[in-house]
């Protein structure tokens, strides 16, 4: 179903799999204050990318509307609890964030766990 991705279809299960309680990611997510989000419209477009999903996928795994994640990304501000249930669900899927470090903010995925 998601191999027209160009990704392998073990990191789309691994997504899947890991947002799977979207609920639990959702609840430690509202713990971040809307000031303390870190995420921003570059990486989540990157983070997306990363782990080959689309916005509606991003969006069902958020509990967001596609629109949503589309006005993020292009830069429109949202209220703090839904840029942290997305970044809860990138977080979920295996999106590191990197904070702000003199050469700008970025992602990097985790390492494969060897099961």
């Amino acid at each position: 179903m998601l191999e027209h991705l160009g990704r392998p279809l073990e990191i789309q299960q691994r997504f899947r799999y890991c947002v799977a309680n979207i609920r639990t990611a959702f609840a430690v997510s509202m713990r971040i204050r809307s000031k303390d989000a870190i995420l921003t419209p570059a990486q989540c477009k990157m983070a997306r990318a990363g782990l080959g999903i689309g916005i509606r996928e991003l969006a069902d795994q958020a509990q967001v509307s596609t629109n949503t994640v589309s006005r993020f990304e292009a830069g429109e501000e949202l209220k703090g609890r839904t840029v942290a249930a997305l970044q809860a669900a990138l977080e979920a899927a295996g999106v590191i964030f990197i904070e702000e470090n003199g050469e700008g903010p970025g992602v990097r995925l985790r390492r494969p766990s060897a099961e």
